[in-house]
């Protein structure tokens, strides 16, 4: 496995790491190193989660290392004075600050849901790192019990786990404890199915094991809410004090700190609050010793909420029909009822007391309790960390991020209600939670961040380090186009007024069509929400008095398949796409989809899957909102304020850029890795705006051609998907750019002429990078080495190349290994090695053929001995030697049309002395 060491750490990594792969972990070290928060964007497909995790999993090693030193120190153990210094000079920026004798920072690693959780254990499964590993997750994930995980909401699931447990009646908690030995000892990193069967093998309680096992685990894998909801972090006892928190997929982040800060109270709720504690005064048992105490709270409880429900029913609204308010303005409506600091813990008292009674009552476990989600509003309000100096007075500085929003809505009955809304403007205010909370540092990533200085200034964070990557592909494994016009020259352009017209949504039906013809396999279709996907399938499904619709023309090249927005229907749409992907029968399928749907979120288009994306136009939310414009005028407030405008933005660029968050996210979807390759089709002239296109991911940018012609499109199209059939994404190269792409001998020399990073000395930051193996061999290369590289590994046999090899019955024999691998010894020790090194990578599939035959290069071309570099041909597979002659044609300048293996040896020379 490679090692790498980057600024003084040694970190090993499962395969040969690209070079935006080690620049991601120099930022990763560098944020642990100097205790500072990082922003780091990085492609889809660049490998973020595998990079993320073997940095700082490397440096907590470190760490770990010098801990123990520490406390060996006190047995009078013999100690490297000079190592423990180099050591402590690599780990932190002020070592003299560091407590040793503490064990080493703990890593939450957070992302959005427990099935991207799923898929960070896969990945550290494939490291060399075997950590301590605790992942959390809900009852809902967790549970087992037979009648608890059957509960319809996670609040009765909660209220039931709770009542059992108390009353010692879950046989799974109660072998938890003894089970716990068995779970710290299994030694292998679980995912949540994997914690699942333990539990049911060992009659023990996932969620309880999970949750205990936090106090041991070096790694805690964990989604957002957990982290920065301040109810949930104290629920599951998260200490956060000196650790290492990690936001993958952070892109989420700032609509997640949102609603773990905001909540929407619609009147009904009151009303069904008050039904429920009605409902539990009349079951309390009358024997019961203090039943009849029970009855009264519940009924002054119930008089209470109708009270405070009455009270917002009668506030007198503005002319259009809403309320707004300062953040401050919730405390003063609901004093007006009595709920204050003083008051709340009494009403709470009450609530969780109602909730169990309700849960006894519901036999059936099916019911979701109204009283739950409004002790969840409570807590939010009168939080314990706004409390000053422990008393019962509450300190009002986080209600300068608040507005309260009172507005009369139509339920789904098509019935009028008010609606009390506590809206949080700031995600910051969470964030800083963690400041205060001493964690050491925040690190962000994702393939969607830019523009890295809005979002950070919306986190109210530093961030000193920040990355936007480039993408692990080559130039030319993208084709990047802006779509003003379609094949009729009408206007593309999805803006309110123009995407309701007949003859935009057929100029953007026709445009579809014609990429469904030379787009091989997948096509996925992004448009701005659901209600403009229906209206264009609509128009299109309609002939209009022609013979065909579009939607028939479309579906005679294609199936097609439409982002449905039940989780079921979901399944089977997504599955059938796949199939017709796999089925030869069918030629490739269509997936229209939303931005910010299921689709364009965490779901995987790698290879046939995705090889091209439409995006249909910009998905700005809905500009009359009443959220949307209040957080506008919130931004606009604080930029009005501000004497150093580059730390704000106003509400009209935010805006914008979360539209174009969600553009980039929906483009992600296709080219997932190294050699994947796609088309990505912006069909809106807006996108060919350069205040547009300069909010798209960074390695996007410098890509994107605006064509004011489709009949350009479509021929550079054709001839894209043309050339990956024939070449494969293998032989290109990202020295290049795609406008200089205009042969084939273009980008095979600048392949051939990429060096690959195989340096011999160790070094430390951006220099040259020494891969070291595990066990190094003195002796001369030779059976072994020959052996590696042939299919068949039986010697004296005739290979069977193409071309002259065929004609010719080359074989390549032990001896002639032999010979070669000694006249490679004389190009001196650093080199040979270099050469055994990189031979070995092949053999273990440590990496692939375009950088070994790019190691190769960098190798022969270096010492001037292209004539090596021609005669290692003889060592290849059989399926390698077309692209390895393509490379060496670039290097020689020998024209495209001839078989290397012909070229006569003076003729040889004689180019190798023009070369020299």
């Amino acid at each position: 496995m490679p090692e790498y060491n980057l600024r003084g750490i040694t970190v090993h990594f499962p395969h040969e790491a690209y070079n935006v792969q080690k620049a991601f972990m120099q930022s990763v070290l560098q944020a642990l190193h100097e205790g500072s928060n990082a922003l780091l964007e990085s492609p889809t497909g660049t490998g973020k989660t595998l990079t993320l995790l073997c940095a700082a999993l490397a440096w907590r090693q470190v760490f770990d290392t010098r801990h123990r030193m520490e406390n060996l120190k006190e047995q009078n153990v013999y100690q490297d004075e000079n190592l423990k210094k180099k050591m402590e000079e690599a780990i932190s920026s002020h070592p003299e600050l560091e407590n040793w004798q503490a064990g080493a920072p703990k890593i939450y690693y957070a992302s959005r849901t427990h099935s991207q959780l799923t898929q960070v254990v896969k990945e550290l499964k494939n490291t060399i790192y075997k950590p301590k590993v605790c992942i959390l997750g809900s009852r809902e994930q967790l549970c087992i019990h037979e009648d608890v995980k059957l509960a319809s909401s996670n609040a009765t699931r909660t209220a039931m786990c709770r009542r059992k447990v108390a009353s010692k009646a879950c046989s799974y908690h109660s072998g938890t404890k003894e089970a716990k030995s068995f779970f710290q000892g299994e030694g292998e990193i679980m995912d949540i199915e994997d914690i699942v069967s333990f539990g049911t093998k060992h009659k023990a309680c996932p969620f309880y094991l999970t949750k205990d096992s936090q106090l041991d685990a070096d790694i805690i894998l964990l989604p957002y809410n957990y982290i920065v909801d301040s109810t949930a972090r104290k629920a599951m006892n998260i200490d956060l004090y000196n650790s290492i928190v990690i936001f993958d997929e952070a892109h989420n982040l700032e609509s997640c700190c949102g609603e773990a800060t905001s909540f929407e109270l619609p009147m009904s709720t009151l009303r069904k609050c008050v039904q429920e504690l009605k409902a539990c005064q009349s079951a309390v048992v009358p024997n019961m010793s203090d039943s009849g105490l029970m009855s009264q709270s519940f009924g002054a409880l119930a008089d209470l909420l109708d009270r405070l429900r009455t009270t917002i029913d009668q506030i007198e609204l503005s002319y259009s029909d809403e309320l707004i308010k300062p953040g401050i303005f919730i405390y003063e409506l609901l004093n007006m009822v009595e709920i204050n600091s003083s008051t709340v813990g009494y009403l709470q008292q009450g609530i969780d007391s109602a909730v169990q009674v309700l849960t006894s009552l519901d036999s059936s476990n099916q019911s979701t309790f109204s009283l739950s989600n409004l002790s969840n509003a409570l807590r939010m309000i009168f939080r314990t960390e706004y409390l000053v100096d422990d008393d019962q007075t509450f300190s009002m500085a986080h209600t300068k991020f608040y507005k309260v929003h009172i507005q009369n809505i139509k339920t789904a009955a098509g019935v009028s209600e008010r609606q009390l809304n506590y809206w949080c403007f700031s995600p910051g205010l969470a964030m800083t939670d963690l400041v205060n909370l001493r964690v050491r540092c925040v690190i962000l990533a994702s393939g969607t961040l830019a523009p890295l200085s809005s979002f950070a200034s919306e986190l109210l964070l530093k961030f000193p380090v920040r990355l936007e990557n480039a993408h692990v592909i080559n130039a030319n494994q993208a084709f990047i186009a802006v779509l003003p016009k379609g094949p009729a020259g009408t206007t593309l352009s999805s803006t309110y007024e123009q995407r309701r017209k007949p003859a935009y949504k057929n100029e953007l039906g026709n445009t579809i069509v014609n990429f469904s013809k030379v787009v091989p396999e997948g096509l996925l279709v992004f448009f701005p929400s659901y209600a403009v996907m229906a209206d264009c399938i609509s128009t299109w499904r309609s002939t209009n008095g022609q013979n065909k619709s579009v939607w028939d023309r479309l579906t005679e090249q294609k199936q097609v398949f439409v982002e449905p927005k039940t989780k079921y229907e979901f399944s089977q749409a997504i599955n059938g796409y796949y199939s017709r992907i796999k089925d030869p029968a069918f030629d490739g399928a269509i997936f229209m989809a939303v931005c910010r749907g299921k689709v364009s979120e965490g779901v995987d288009f790698a290879d046939g899957r995705g090889r091209a994306v439409v995006v249909t136009g910009i998905p700005f939310a809905h500009s009359k909102d009443p959220k949307i414009v209040q957080k506008k005028n919130f931004l606009d407030d604080i930029r009005s304020t501000c004497t150093d405008l580059s730390q704000t933005i106003s509400g009209n660029e935010w805006y914008q850029q979360q539209a174009l968050r969600a553009v980039n996210q929906a483009i992600g979807r296709v080219i997932r890795h190294r050699n994947d390759y796609g088309a990505i089709l912006l069909c809106d002239e807006r996108f060919g705006n350069p205040s547009i296109i300069s909010q798209l991911s960074a390695w996007i940018r410098d890509y994107v051609k605006v064509y004011q012609n489709f009949g350009e499109v479509q021929t550079k199209l054709t001839k894209f998907f043309r050339d990956m059939k024939h070449d494969g994404p293998s032989s290109t190269s990202d020295a290049t750019r795609l406008e200089r792409h205009s042969s084939a001998h273009t980008r095979e020399a600048a392949f051939a002429r990429r060096p690959i990073n195989l340096g011999g000395d160790d070094s430390e930051g951006s220099g040259p990078v020494t891969i070291r193996n595990y066990n190094p061999r003195t002796t001369i290369m030779a059976l072994n080495e020959y052996s590696i590289l042939r299919d068949n590994q039986i010697p004296k046999t005739q290979r069977e190349h193409s071309g002259s090899d065929a004609k010719r019955g080359v074989t390549a024999t032990l001896e002639e290994a032999q010979a070669y691998s000694t006249e490679i010894a004389t190009l001196g020790h650093d080199k040979h090695r270099q050469y055994k090194q990189i031979v070995r990578q092949f053999k273990r599939k440590e990496i692939g053929i375009e950088p070994f035959i790019d190691g190769l290069i960098d190798i022969f071309i270096g010492e001037n001995r292209l004539d090596l570099l021609r005669r290692f041909r003889i060592f290849l597979p059989h399926k390698h030697i077309q692209l390895f002659d393509r490379v060496l044609r670039a290097q020689e300048l020998i024209p495209d049309n001839t078989d290397v293996a012909e070229i006569s040896h003076d003729e040889f020379q004689a180019k190798k002395r023009r070369i020299e």
